[in-house]
Parts: C-alpha cells; sequence; structure tokens
C-alpha cells in the first residue's frame, strides 16, 4: 500500500512534494482549489498517487477528485509520516503545490492539522503491546490539551450523565 501510494518508493523523502502530498490527501482528506496548475498537480494524483477521479467536464477543464477513505490506505499514510523525519505540518508547509490546497474559510485545515497530530501523539505514547490504530478519548484530550488545562478536565463532572454516574472526567 505504501509503495501504491508513493508511485514505487518504499518511503517519504522531505523532498518529495507530490509523495508528501499523497499522503496528506488521505490523512486530511484535503481538496484542490481551482488554481492555474491544480489540473496539472490532480493528473499527477491520479496517475501515481492512487488518487480517484469522481469527475470532468468535456475537455477536462473541470475535474473533480478525491482520496479514497480506504483506513489501510489511511494507516500506510501514517506510517510514512511517521516513518518521515518531517512531520505534517513541515511537509504541507514547505510543500510548492500549497496553493492548490484548499485551506477553508475558517482554518479547517489547520483545525485537521491539529486533531491530527493529537490523535498520532495519543497513539504512540501507548506501550508497543497495547500500540492499536485507535486512541481513547482520554489519551486524545491528553495529547491534545496543555497538561494545566487536562488535569483541569480531569478533576470536572460532566454536564449529563446517567443515573450514578456523576464522576469527574478521569
Amino acid at each position: 500500500m505504501k509503495q501504491k501510494l508513493l508511485d514505487g518508493k518504499r518511503q517519504l523523502e522531505e523532498k518529495d512534494d507530490s509523495g508528501s502530498l499523497a499522503c496528506l490527501s488521505v490523512r486530511f482528506a484535503l481538496e484542490f482549489d481551482m488554481a492555474s496548475n491544480f489540473r496539472e498537480v490532480a493528473c499527477k494524483q491520479i496517475e501515481r498517487h492512487m488518487r480517484l477521479c469522481l469527475a470532468t467536464t468535456t475537455g477536462c477543464e473541470t475535474l473533480v477528485t478525491f482520496s479514497g477513505s480506504e483506513p489501510l490506505l489511511a494507516e500506510a499514510a501514517s506510517q510514512l509520516m511517521q516513518g518521515s523525519m518531517v512531520n505534517p505540518v513541515r511537509h504541507l508547509a514547505n510543500h510548492s503545490d500549497l496553493h492548490c490546497v484548499d485551506r477553508g474559510q475558517r482554518g479547517e485545515l489547520v483545525a485537521a492539522l491539529i486533531l491530527m497530530q493529537a490523535r498520532d501523539k495519543a497513539v504512540i505514547t501507548q506501550s508497543p503491546m497495547e500500540r492499536t490504530r485507535w486512541a481513547s478519548v482520554s489519551s486524545f484530550m491528553k495529547a491534545l490539551l496543555p497538561e494545566t488545562n487536562y488535569k483541569a478536565l480531569e478533576r470536572k463532572k460532566m454536564t449529563s450523565w446517567r443515573n450514578g454516574e456523576d464522576k469527574p472526567f478521569r
């Protein structure tokens, strides 16, 4: 799966713009704007990096593309990005085709990056014997929040609960 995502390569390299865009697209469901070289970037992703084309207009003036939501593909992208010495934020910030990526009107891409980094941190901090693809709510919140805020959250009671479950967050 990793080699298919990277067009035959075994690992993600720092200067591999199209490979990093493919990994980021899978992990963050990146959408492309209709920028000047959008078609070139989108076509390369479709041809070499497992991006899917849903529709096109006559003459291929407009392409509707997306990354598949295949769990094994997402896991491969996650492992490639973790194996890379550069974190996902740096890959995205240094990407030459960033102007083609729709960042959202209210910072949705930044929010997705923050949440994904918290998820990765929560999964990585598990012991090797219990490491899974998912993270508990508690470990996710611990990875997402600063330590003082997380400790305050642990002491707080929920706003609603079932009978007999009036307990703090922890």
